[in-house]
């Protein structure tokens, strides 16, 4: 008989509440008794496929066809049982942990009855607690009602959701109930029962064993001893420098989780750090200033992915320390201590490129750690007398090499005897480490604003930003980036965070550096006046134009390109002839000026960075010229539709071709500073719609070149704050063909014309004036009538959610593999009064558009 109180109540004068009657470690013991002959009917499968596969290879002819599938019946009657024995299993396992969660309850209403010094008060507290007793015997009832169901049709995809949802069954279900239900998104609220029962030291040689495979929702599930277990076996690895495949996938797996980040920081120091990737260049490249083109033995490309996924990793689990750390500026001191550390020579490269590649694999970094230690790091290079980070990095003679930016060359030589493979590199010398730190920041905001507005400059020097575009070199040439790094900070500082969402950041003083940046370029674009930029200190002068003149550096154009894109509006309404809106812009910056920024963008052979401030621009010409006009004729009209907009004869008129011409001047500007190409009409085209196609929200990708590009990167743009959008349409951009390749540059205007249709329904679908274009949302968050691959969700100006199709938006035939609800969709477009209107405003637009944007030309 169970004692009432749980087993010892020497103090309880009445009888207490009721403990289960079975324990729940024997319910546990049915649930493993359960569950033990699944191992049984899993090893008579297998007996079964060996037999049939024997007997098969016995025999030909159609008999050998009969017997193809002759054991598939009987195989799949031993998975579904091997199904219900693991549902049965994990069902009665969830019910004793309720069973466990009663009892403590029990055991807990009881202390309190207990606490009570007379019979008569241990009554009356009884009879205050029966409320919460009677709750507790309701979530057992519950729970024995549940395992009932679970029990009786085990193979119920909602009972096997909940079960693995719960943690009772094996962390293999997924697989093993895929023929059942998608288990793969179920959010789990407890380990799988094989995990659990797992000791601490197992569970962590099961991440090291299954980290490239694991769901990443089981680390928040995992406790911090077992990731701290993990850490030092990583750590030991580091250390011993033997950093293979199963460590990195380890690090890669558990690089945001705070316990497993401290751990591992607090056991490797900077140095051995350091010595670890000093060892892996060692491997991959050899020693010696300069080897490139050697050739080397063995396979080079896994290795160098192997050092690329390493130090991504390693960087982001740097990035999660330093924000657990009680005093950062503390970490930056330690870390300034070892970059600049005269007797390891290699940390100057080694841990600048590593805080670099966590920063660009998206780690963020304390702000002030990331900050202070940058700014530590420039202040020392000034005070150093002549160049400082070449000299670093000879003294070990080891160079550091950034593994994104080294080119492998891999061929298959025969030796005489066999086929050997043989490599070779070049590039990706990553000496510069203030070039380093700066790429460090990109995904920073905070940290790369504070460092260039919070720290008090010297006076009688260059203030930081001065400095750095002007006074020290990221010329190639010794070993740095071409102000890759630089733009990254920049654009992390000015576009790159919200207001309230990035903890100091602000968009005040984001808009006071832009116009301190954007005007230092259109000052100095093209003087020749060496003596006063230039400064060998850091290495030599500014750039290497075979001019001699000065120009912003070749790899930051991109970044330059979308911080532009994020001031679209000041850009737009500098250079065009329509009246300033009261705070349309932030910048003071003229039309002159704002042109030789972009000639200074698009002065290098790589044209991503003008493509995106030209997308910017076309976003917010669209914006002004279409929707706040249309937004201000609707005003309190209850007929909000394009069919009334169009027959209004007060409408307002659609100023598109005053966009047309605005970017046509931006384009003729681009190749101002070096006239690399012909600005022909055709080309001019290209750029304009292609401009149009990234920079309006959510096209479909309407030109023949770009295809699914645009579409995939921008149809959920809106659910994005500013710099995030423009990352995304900036990496979008970089992958898309040039506005200026063959294909693109002969479908011009074809492109064009679908590009100002496609801008034209965005807005007017965002306005309202559209409607719907598809079937209503459907229970499940999908649309009826629509591929989901097609589907998109528009935040309209009103707040509302529409749904769009892009593929009405095309005129040509449905598709053979449309569904009829599909097709009734389409036609019902083409038909309608709305896509009619379109079209005619399109048609009557493209001609004046096109001329507008022609002028400059």
């Amino acid at each position: 008989m169970v004692r009432p109180d749980g087993g010892g109540g020497s103090s309880m004068l009445i009888d207490g509440f009721l403990r289960h009657d079975v324990s729940p470690g024997t319910i546990s013991a049915q649930a493993d008794a359960v569950a033990a002959p699944a191992g049984d009917v899993e090893n008579f499968n297998a007996d079964l496929t060996t037999r049939h596969n024997t007997a098969r290879e016995g025999v030909a002819g159609v008999i050998a066809t009969a017997m193809e599938g002759a054991d598939t019946p009987t195989k799949n009657q031993a998975r579904s049982l091997v199904q219900g024995i693991t549902v049965g299993a994990g069902a009665i396992r969830l019910f004793s942990t309720a069973v466990e969660t009663f009892n403590s309850t029990i055991d807990g209403l009881n202390s309190q009855i207990r606490s009570e010094p007379t019979r008569e008060e241990q009554i009356e507290k009884k009879s205050a607690l029966s409320g919460q007793h009677a709750g507790a015997v309701e979530t057992l009832q519950s729970a024995a009602r549940t395992a009932k169901g679970q029990l009786s049709d085990p193979l119920d995809p909602a009972h096997v959701t909940a079960l693995y949802a719960a943690g009772a069954l094996p962390s293999f279900a997924p697989g093993m109930f895929s023929n059942v239900t998608d288990l793969t998104a179920v959010p789990l609220t407890a380990l799988p029962v094989d995990l659990a029962a797992m000791t601490t030291r197992e569970q962590a040689d099961y991440i090291k064993l299954h980290a490239a495979t694991l769901d990443a929702a089981l680390i928040a599930l995992f406790s911090p001893e077992v990731k701290e277990l993990v850490a030092e076996d990583v750590a030991q690895a580091i250390k011993d420098k033997e950093i293979d495949r199963a460590t990195v996938d380890a690090l890669t797996y558990l690089k945001n989780d705070p316990a497993f980040a401290e751990k591992l920081y607090t056991t490797v120091s900077p140095n051995e750090m350091s010595e670890a990737i000093a060892h892996i260049n060692w491997d991959l490249f050899g020693v010696g200033d300069d080897r490139d083109g050697d050739v080397f033995p063995g396979s080079a490309k896994d290795k160098l992915a192997l050092y690329d996924d390493f130090m991504n990793a390693a960087g982001v689990t740097l990035a999660t320390y330093s924000k657990t750390v009680s005093d950062p500026v503390e970490l930056a001191d330690d870390w300034f201590r070892a970059i600049t550390d005269d007797d390891n020579p290699t940390n100057a490269a080694a841990l600048t490129l590593l805080l670099r590649e966590g920063g660009e694999a998206g780690g963020e970094y304390d702000p002030d750690f990331i900050s202070k230690l940058t700014d530590q790091v420039l202040d020392w290079e000034r005070d150093q007398d002549g160049a400082v980070w070449g000299p670093l990095a000879q003294a070990n003679g080891q160079w550091i090499r950034d593994p994104d930016r080294v080119t492998i060359n891999e061929w298959t030589l025969n030796n005489g005897y066999e086929d050997e493979t043989q490599y070779s590199f070049s590039g990706g010398l990553a000496t510069d480490g203030l070039a380093n730190l700066l790429g460090a920041m990109g995904s920073s905001p905070e940290g790369a604003q504070k460092f260039f507005t919070d720290y008090p400059d010297d006076p009688d020097e260059p203030n930081r930003l001065e400095y750095l575009m002007l006074h020290r070199t990221f010329s190639d040439s010794v070993q740095s980036d071409e102000g890759d790094g630089l733009g990254e900070a920049l654009q992390a500082a000015t576009i790159g965070g919200a207001d309230g969402k990035n903890g100091t950041w602000t968009s005040d003083r984001a808009d006071a550096l832009a116009e301190d940046l954007f005007t230092l370029i259109a000052k100095n674009s093209g003087t020749e006046d060496m003596d006063n930029l230039g400064t060998d200190k850091a290495g030599g002068k500014p750039d290497g134009d075979a001019d001699g003149s000065w120009h912003v550096w070749r790899d930051m154009t991109d970044s330059l390109g979308a911080i532009g894109a994020g001031y679209g509006d000041d850009i737009y309404f500098a250079v065009s002839d329509r009246v300033e809106e009261d705070g349309a812009t932030r910048l003071g910056l003229s039309e002159e000026q704002w042109k030789i920024v972009v000639g200074e963008i698009g002065h290098t052979e790589d044209k991503t960075g003008v493509e995106t401030l030209l997308a910017g621009v076309a976003n917010s010409g669209i914006r002004h010229e279409v929707g706040d006009l249309v937004s201000g004729w609707k005003g309190d009209r209850d007929d909000l539709s394009l069919f009334a907009f169009d027959r209004d004869p007060n409408a307002p008129t659609l100023d598109l071709p005053d966009v047309g011409g605005v970017l046509g001047e931006l384009v003729d500007s681009s190749v101002a500073v070096q006239r690399d190409e012909e600005m022909t009409a055709e080309v001019r085209r290209a750029y304009v719609s292609k401009a149009f196609e990234f920079g309006t929200s959510f096209l479909p990708g309407a030109g023949s070149v770009l295809g699914e590009t645009a579409n995939e990167a921008l149809k959920t743009t809106f659910d994005f704050a500013k710099g995030e959008a423009i990352s995304r349409m900036q990496a979008a951009i970089d992958e898309a063909p040039p506005s200026s390749a063959d294909q693109y540059v002969s479908d011009s205007r074809t492109n064009l014309n679908d590009s100002l249709r496609y801008a034209l329904a965005n807005e007017m679908l965002q306005q309202g004036l559209l409607g719907e274009q598809s079937n209503p949302e459907r229970a499940d968050g999908t649309y009826a009538g629509v591929p989901d691959t097609i589907t998109q969700v528009v935040p309209g100006t009103d707040g509302k959610v529409r749904v769009f199709d892009p593929e009405l938006f095309f005129n040509r035939e449905p598709d053979a593999g449309w569904t009829d609800a599909q097709r009734a969709a389409w036609n019902s477009w083409q038909d309608s009064e709305p896509e009619a209107i379109l079209s005619d405003l399109t048609q009557t637009l493209t001609s004046s558009f096109d001329t507008e944007m022609n002028k400059g030309g």
